[in-house]
């Protein structure tokens, strides 16, 4: 009975040291696709024998196990037998496989940093046209080609862009191979060359772009905030750009000529913003209308930004925003209101005697 029982045990524990081999086993299967998934590998080849360690006392508990079965001759099954000595070749498995995974990230990593050595000198190569094409982006100043400047602009800016990650892993990948890293300091050079033409270009591409898509776009679409944004941000950029190309007169000359469209754009925006308040209801714009003493109606009289130019609402800035405003603030309460209710619609209430008082209480 008690061979038995220690039998049990020690199939049990047979089971359980070959499934957890077999993980550890297969964690180390994977094929590095990186210098980075090399030392990965390298660092869990080093880790294993921590891993191990647990695994190995309770091999050895078996192996115990199984001797005292063997000192009173108990006769194992084919099953018991097949899976004591499964658990026990586990640990020189590990071993093969921990040798041969070695000596084959040496050979990965060796592999791996070729082939970088060849990308980094293909890396120079582009680096060289790059700064070809961006020493003589002065060159571009007539604003008849704006959208095939911009076009161009936005493409280097994108490729500037991916070489400044691309140049970053290069670095962090020598640091992987113990060498000393490459100095990119060009790529950062050229690139702040290139900024305020990407600023102009850009710039003026998309001023020229929301110019159409706002003026003649659905007004119930408009963004404010996101308009204000991008006005702020484009007029920041074109001023940052005609100061650093201030020796280029003509396309400097074209940054301050956006800038002015702006300035004179921006006044709009108080009324944009007012008028697309959200809590604005059909009482709303009725009594703006009558304030205003003409009609004020999205989808009648309403419908683009040029209604609002052609309506001249922007000198009834002050009836417009203080009308719209009463009707932000409705909309807060409204909107505090209906989350309120939402959230107490699932709440159910107790009546309950408060004590012996004779008086009630209601308790959620």
């Amino acid at each position: 009975m008690i061979m038995c029982l220690i039998a049990q045990k020690a199939a049990e524990l047979s089971k359980s040291v070959a499934v957890k081999f077999a993980g550890v086993h297969a964690k180390l299967q994977s094929d590095p696709e990186s210098i980075e998934d090399v030392v990965e590998m390298e660092e869990l080849v080093l880790e294993i024998p921590r891993q191990t360690a647990d695994i190995q006392n309770d091999l050895n508990d078996m192996l115990a196990q199984f001797e005292v079965l063997d000192k009173f001759a108990y006769q194992l099954s084919d099953d018991e037998s097949s899976d004591k000595w499964n658990a026990y070749g586990w640990p020189k498995k590990i071993e093969q496989t921990l040798s041969r995974i070695t000596d084959a990230m040496l050979a990965k990593r060796e592999g791996f940093q070729t082939d970088q050595q060849r990308e980094q000198e293909d890396f120079m190569k582009s680096l060289d046209r790059m700064e070809m094409i961006i020493t003589s982006f002065h060159t571009h100043d007539d604003v008849k080609n704006l959208e095939e400047i911009a076009l161009q602009a936005r493409q280097v800016s994108a490729k500037l862009s991916e070489y400044s990650t691309k140049a970053k892993q290069f670095n962090a990948r020598e640091l992987l191979y113990g060498q000393e890293q490459t100095d990119y300091d060009r790529l950062s050079r050229i690139t702040k060359i290139f900024e305020p033409y990407a600023q102009l270009w850009i710039g003026v591409d998309d001023w020229r772009r929301w110019q159409v898509e706002w003026k003649t776009g659905d007004f119930a679409k408009l963004d404010p905030e996101q308009m204000d944004k991008d006005i702020n941000d484009t007029w920041r950029n074109l001023f940052k750009a005609s100061k650093a190309l201030a020796d280029h007169e003509g396309i400097s000359n074209l940054a301050l000529s956006v800038r002015a469209e702006i300035d004179e754009f921006k006044p709009l925006m108080p009324i944009i913003t007012a008028l697309r308040n959200p809590g604005l209801r059909e009482r709303h714009w009725e009594s703006l209308s009558a304030d205003l003493g003409f009609e004020v109606a999205p989808g009648l009289t309403l419908n683009t930004l040029k209604d609002v130019v052609s309506m001249n609402l922007q000198s009834y800035e002050d009836k417009v925003v203080k009308s719209c405003e009463g009707a932000g603030k409705e909309y807060a309460i409204e909107a505090a209101l209906d989350k309120m209710q939402h959230e107490w619609a699932t709440v159910e209430f107790e009546i309950r005697a408060y004590r012996e008082t004779g008086s009630f209480v209601l308790v959620p």
